[in-house]
């Protein structure tokens, strides 16, 4: 019984059989018809489309005589799986388009090129014909078939267990129904979730080649099914401080008596920067999550969505289509307004996960002939956004209204021409003012906080001031475009690097310190302690990755070799942290075909650098052997910190500024933001996702 029905019960040892069987009980029907072979997910509406499929894709097709699907897997992207060997290497054709270095999928073959030409040719002539026995494992999986409705089959992944160890005394399992995450940032999420730790922690792994031995765990690729983990609660955080405030003037009224305030216990070295506070109404405080959580709908819709998962449970009946479509307006507005909760413009990624995100959590929502089940829903939701944002529009939501007719000037005025919005992972790109608050009352804040940014040991007032503030300074650096020079006269107290740290976070929201956890980059706070974690941040990927980098010069031929290989013997000279932090990055730049001058620029003295000032659009300035100098359009933005640091603060004043990135750098700065910051790290140029596969 080789070729089941994937609609009823039926079995029968041959396809002619099947066939006749389909034409005799299955025609005419409303149901799609499913493809006859089990490793082959389409389905048809009509009789002629389904023969005119299997003629065309199944003419040498191998049978599967066995009750298993086979799918094909991508190694080199995180698309899902390709139902037939034609998809598979079409999209393996996209990726050699972009001229992505693509490894041989036949086992005992070391071939690897990006050129798609010598790639189908090695293909001919090295595994034509082949069977599929040959192909790699991770290439080829294999999963046990189980027929349900539309004869659409979904992969789900084997579940795992873990060791894990919390104390001495205490040592639990935990079980992933979807396997061991793919990355060391959802495993830390699961392990927290599940055992509902609040305090920082990183996970160490049980190494059996060094004789058990615990090892900071940077991929979840060293642990299998049944491994030992082990939680190390990190005991060096910063310590908590708890604030008591009073009224001062309640103290000092009654000048006999003699318990006065202390100022002499406050420490001028010891300055506390108060963080923005979540309460305050239009901001975010998240990024967009690793798992999208559906909203709960209306009571009425939970109901009848409720009842319609039980029967696909019990049969596999989807909801029919007269029944979802008057619930369509209120899931659709639901899921809109839970994804404004992270952006107002969401990728055509995002929406995708939001759509399986959906079908995931209510089954009989899936769409009978559509492979994902969640094609339509993708759709409906990217249209729904677009009306989504033209009702902010009409109520002034300034994010959308930027980027209305109204606003362009008229040789504009088009949908396309000079759309402001979010292009560098920005979460609060043009937050609206807070409420009772208006541009003329944070006008007199501005002002206010002038005169503050003069006084000594006043950092605390500064930052409340500059967290206050945050939406007028996004609304002229968006809208108006100032010069540096003017911004940096009517804003000075951003020009420090605690505000530019300050500002980074406030606009990406990226919480730093736990993601220096999570990494297991504990060493970092014992061998570089600095307050900016802006800087620390982008200084712990490089101290990562950096003997990667380093390997990466043996490898380097011609000019660009010789060129890293004269960087790295600098290292001979001072073999400091931050020297080898600095060499890191001047090695990267050349092994991204991008030259170091374009960057950096040597000065002999003060004198040499201010006659040069004027010239210089985006630069880090460096005297002699000395500490570095920002410069942005011609101004000093920050002055005396080393190379490295430099480069963490240059990205901080470019999201600050609202500035782009320059073209001959390109490359450089999208690794700093994609790979060294995990902005937006999904979507990067062919010759960045190469390096992150190499190096991060």
């Amino acid at each position: 019984m080789d070729w089941p029905c994937k609609i009823c019960k039926f079995a029968t040892s041959t396809k002619e059989e099947l066939m006749k069987h389909y034409r005799l009980r299955h025609i005419p029907s409303v149901q799609p018809l499913p493809c006859p072979y089990l490793d082959c997910f389409c389905s048809f509406k009509s009789w002629g489309s389904l023969k005119s499929h299997i003629s065309r894709k199944h003419s040498t097709h191998s049978t599967v005589r066995t009750s298993e699907i086979l799918s094909f897997c991508c190694q080199f992207c995180n698309v899902g799986t390709f139902s037939t060997e034609k998809e598979y290497f079409e999209h393996l054709r996209q990726h050699l388009k972009k001229q992505e270095t693509v490894s041989c999928v036949f086992k005992n073959c070391s071939f690897k090129t990006n050129i798609y030409g010598t790639f189908a040719s090695h293909k001919h002539r090295k595994h034509t014909p082949h069977s599929l026995d040959e192909f790699k494992e991770d290439v080829l999986k294999r999963q046990p078939w189980c027929p349900f409705y539309g004869g659409i089959c979904y992969l789900m992944s084997q579940p795992s267990q873990l060791r894990v160890i919390l104390a001495d005394h205490d040592v639990r399992k935990v079980v992933l129904p979807s396997g061991i995450p793919e990355t060391v940032d959802d495993l830390y999420s699961a392990i927290r979730d599940t055992f509902s730790i609040t305090r920082d922690f990183c996970l160490h792994y049980k190494d059996a080649d060094f004789g058990d031995e615990f090892f900071t765990l940077v991929s979840t690729t060293d642990l299998k099914d049944k491994d030992t983990i082990k939680i190390v609660f990190l005991q060096d955080q910063e310590p908590t401080i708890t604030l008591t405030l009073s009224d001062v003037t309640n103290v000092t009224d009654n000048p006999s008596e003699e318990d006065s305030v202390d100022t002499s216990s406050v420490s001028t070295n010891d300055t506390l920067i108060l963080s923005a506070s979540e309460d305050s109404p239009g901001h975010r405080y998240q990024r967009w999550p690793v798992q999208f959580q559906i909203p709960s709908f209306s009571d009425l819709t939970e109901i009848q969505i409720r009842s319609a998962n039980e029967r696909f449970q019990k049969d596999g009946t989807l909801l029919p289509t007269k029944d979802l479509i008057p619930l369509l307006p209120d899931i659709l507005r639901k899921l809109a307004e839970a994804i404004y909760k992270y952006t107002a413009y969401p990728s055509s990624l995002q929406i995708s996960e939001v759509a399986e995100a959906l079908t995931l959590k209510h089954p009989c929502l899936k769409e009978p002939g559509s492979f994902s089940g969640c094609y339509g829903w993708a759709q409906r939701l990217k249209y729904k956004m677009n009306n989504f944002r033209s009702k902010l529009r009409g109520l002034g939501c300034p994010e959308v209204e930027v980027n209305s007719l109204k606003r362009k000037m008229t040789c504009d005025q088009y949908p396309a021409k000079n759309v402001k919005k979010p292009k560098k992972a920005e979460v609060n790109y043009l937050p609206p003012h807070a409420q009772g608050e208006t541009s003329e009352s944070l006008e007199k804040e501005r002002i206010e906080l002038l005169s503050e940014v003069m006084k000594r040991d006043n950092s605390r007032v500064v930052a409340q001031k500059m967290d206050k503030t945050f939406s007028l300074r996004r609304e002229e650096i968006v809208k108006e475009a100032p010069a540096i020079s003017d911004f940096m006269k009517r804003w000075p107290a951003l020009f420090s690097e605690v505000q530019i740290c300050e500002e980074f976070k406030r606009i990406t929201t990226v919480s730093l310190e736990s993601t220096f956890l999570v990494l297991g980059l504990e060493k970092l706070f014992h061998c570089y302690c600095s307050y900016y974690h802006g800087i620390n941040h982008i200084i712990s990927k490089l101290d990562q990755c950096t003997p990667k980098l380093m390997a990466l010069t043996l490898s380097k031929g011609g000019a660009a070799g010789l060129r890293m290989r004269q960087i790295k013997d600098m290292l001979l000279q001072d073999n400091t942290v931050e020297r080898r932090r600095e060499i890191a990055i001047r090695c990267l730049i050349v092994y991204l075909g991008e030259k170091e001058e374009d960057l950096f620029k040597q000065y002999s003295d003060e004198e040499e650098l201010n006659a040069d000032l004027a010239m210089q659009i985006m630069k880090i300035a460096i005297i002699g052997d000395g500490p570095a100098t920002i410069i942005v359009e011609g101004s000093k933005i920050l002055e005396r910190i080393d190379v490295a640091r430099s480069c963490a603060l240059m990205m901080g004043v470019i999201y600050a500024l609202n500035l782009t990135y320059p073209k001959q750098l390109k490359f450089t700065f999208e690794v700093f933001q994609k790979l060294c910051l995990e902005l937006d790290g999904q979507k990067a140029s062919p010759k960045v996702m190469n390096l992150k596969f190499g190096i991060f």
